[in-house]
């Protein structure tokens, strides 16, 4: 059923099912229950022609039928309130955020208020009393049954004396895979060793509601949920300037495109969690409190997507981490199309602030991207063959193949920033098309190019690429190994990374400069990886033991943090080359100053225990 059917169908339980049986809404957690219940089912049944409240309770935690009773008859009279005189007294006092009590605290008014009425005492007032207990029309709904600390037997006997005794309708939702799980029992051998399973066994909790439901529930729904209307409604819900534009652009079937993004990104990760999608667009909203109208919305767009993938796989596995592998950018995190930013991470995962200007550059690099795309010229038909082979016939997969090669070969047309991006599908087309020795031509070719390169922006825009999702193992190797080797030229080439010239008379300045920047290694997560290490035993051995003191304070300074390795894993490589190369000088008998020796011997001990931090 979609949302409309849903609604007529409750609707039709609510005003015309004589059963005097429950019924009850099942689906795994995340996939919207409660969001349909809030945002559609109660608006539809209390706007209708005829209208009917919607008293929803949640069973969470709940631990007897007293408390049950005690949430239903508040949230009866809350409902009550909202049209009667009490409604403007408690609106004059309490003053309420917005129309319907939003932002008075229920919840506290239950744990404090008793509830339990004695019909014995003289004078109560029994129509307002009645009028609180009486759900004649109503339907009642009672969320998270899965989460409740009743006995499963007794809260289905107390639902199955509102249904049966008191004519009450009630809509009971659940993840009910988690009320019977059941396990299977093992009859039998097939063959390799296989297992034949032909009954599911139940515990005796299981059993139990497995008996009580056949009494009290009259029908199962399972629940499908509209996820393109919900995604855009949630994203309707920020009522954020960027979301808004976003939902204005519609592909050729009238449909909305970020929304059917977002679907496709949960087709991705197969994960369904609506909460997830929520989390992932207020991380992404309130990062969006960095950035101006000079910020690209394609870019901005991007953004959402890939938090939004992040989100939902951290909700399958939170103890999910950054692969040190990986430069700015993770496909891993986020998906091959929408990699997730370091930046991101950090802020998503680990609560870091936000630095605006790196925010710029992901921008920046993004938009370099997308205007080769934009100018691709000649290149463009080939291109698109490459990068959408799976639909091509094979001999023109190659033709393309042959004359990517040759402009790599003979001309800088194709941007470093794309090179990414082409390098992760010539792989897939490597393992589709065997021996082709023009996908090893454009490597060579590529990694050419990148040794001529002088740009030290080139690093980030080799590690952000969108791309198709590698198959095998021995794929993502490959692909690994490529974009490895094309980032080692690159570190090898580029100069002016690292701001000292290594003449020990500035290192004191620089010593100024590092503590003054310090979050900026931490940003772009290097420090000694950044490090000319011939250079800086050159420098060694005509430093002064004071010199050498105050390059220890350096490393010092950036590696004292006890997270460190949050920031700086990568790093651990190029400190245990440092500390190698010092003692081999530290050995070699070419400075003659005790003193020295023993700046140099501190520094490396101080160096080893960096080292173990980042393990």
């Amino acid at each position: 059923m979609n949302d409309s059917e849903l609604n007529e169908y409750i609707y039709h339980y609510l005003t015309k099912d004589k059963t005097k049986g429950a019924i009850l809404l099942t689906a795994p957690w995340g996939t919207g229950k409660s969001y349909y219940i809030q945002n559609v089912l109660k608006p539809f049944l209390e706007k209708n022609e005829e209208p009917h409240k919607c008293i929803v309770v949640s069973l969470y935690d709940v631990s007897n039928t007293s408390e049950l009773s005690k949430s239903l008859y508040f949230e009866k009279r809350f409902h009550s309130m909202k049209k009667n005189k009490i409604h403007k007294k408690i609106h004059a006092i309490a003053k309420p955020v917005v129309e319907g009590l939003f932002g008075v605290g229920k919840t506290v008014l239950k744990s404090i208020t008793p509830v339990d009425l004695d019909f014995n005492v003289i004078g109560p007032n029994w129509e307002e009393l009645i009028d609180s207990v009486n759900f004649n029309g109503d339907l009642v709904v009672l969320e998270d049954l899965e989460r409740t600390k009743i006995n499963i037997e007794e809260l289905l006997g107390y639902v199955n004396n509102l249904v049966e005794q008191d004519g009450i309708k009630v809509l009971l939702v659940a993840n009910e895979h988690e009320l019977i799980k059941g396990e299977p029992i093992i009859e039998g051998e097939m063959p390799k060793g296989g297992k034949t399973a032909t009954q599911i066994q139940y515990n005796q909790e299981e059993e139990a509601y497995l008996r009580t439901k056949e009494k009290t529930i009259s029908d199962t729904i399972h629940f499908l949920g509209d996820n393109y209307k919900a995604i855009e409604n949630i994203l309707i819900s920020f009522k954020n300037k960027w979301f808004d534009l976003f939902l204005k652009k519609r592909d050729e079937y009238s449909q909305i495109r970020i929304v059917n993004e977002i679907i496709k990104i949960m087709d991705t990760v197969k994960d369904y969690n609506l909460r997830s999608v929520i989390f992932g667009c207020q991380k992404t909203v309130d990062m969006f409190q960095y950035v101006d109208s000079a910020f690209d919305p394609e870019f901005l767009q991007y953004l959402l997507c890939s938090n939004v993938a992040f989100s939902l796989r951290l909700k399958q596995d939170d103890s999910i981490t950054w692969d040190m592998n990986d430069l700015i950018y993770s496909s891993t995190l986020g998906t091959y199309h929408f990699p997730l930013t370091r930046n991101a991470y950090d802020y998503i995962k680990h609560q870091h602030k936000i630095d605006e200007g790196e925010l710029k550059s992901y921008n920046d690099t993004y938009c370099s991207r997308r205007a080769f795309e934009k100018a691709q010229g000649e290149l463009e038909p080939f291109m698109k063959t490459i990068y959408n082979y799976y639909i091509y016939p094979e001999n023109k997969v190659i033709e393309a193949l042959d004359y990517i090669t040759r402009n790599l070969e003979t001309t800088k047309d194709i941007p470093y920033s794309e090179y990414g991006t082409l390098a992760n599908y010539l792989v897939a087309i490597h393992q589709v098309l065997k021996n082709q020795d023009t996908i090893v031509r454009s490597k060579t070719a590529m990694l050419k190019q990148l040794s001529t390169n002088t740009d030290p922006e080139v690093e980030d825009r080799i590690s952000f690429h969108g791309g198709i999702q590698l198959e095998t193992s021995d794929a993502k190797q490959e692909f690994a190994d490529w974009k490895a080797e094309m980032l080692d030229i690159i570190k090898n080439t580029v100069s002016g990374k690292f701001n000292f010239d290594y003449d020990p008379e500035k290192i004191y300045d620089f010593n100024t400069y590092v503590h003054e920047h310090q979050n900026k290694y931490y940003t772009q997560h290097k420090f000694a990886a950044l490090i000319n290490v011939g250079e800086l035993i050159d420098m060694l051995k005509i430093a002064s033991p004071e010199q050498i003191w105050v390059l220890s304070g350096i490393f010092s300074c950036i590696y004292y943090i006890g997270n460190v390795g949050e920031f700086l894993g990568e790093d651990r490589p190029a400190l245990m080359e440092i500390k190698k190369r010092i003692d081999i000088l530290r050995n070699s008998g070419e400075i003659q100053d005790q003193i020295a020796l023993l700046q140099l011997k501190y520094l490396s001990n101080n160096l080893q225990s960096y080292i173990d931090k980042l393990q």
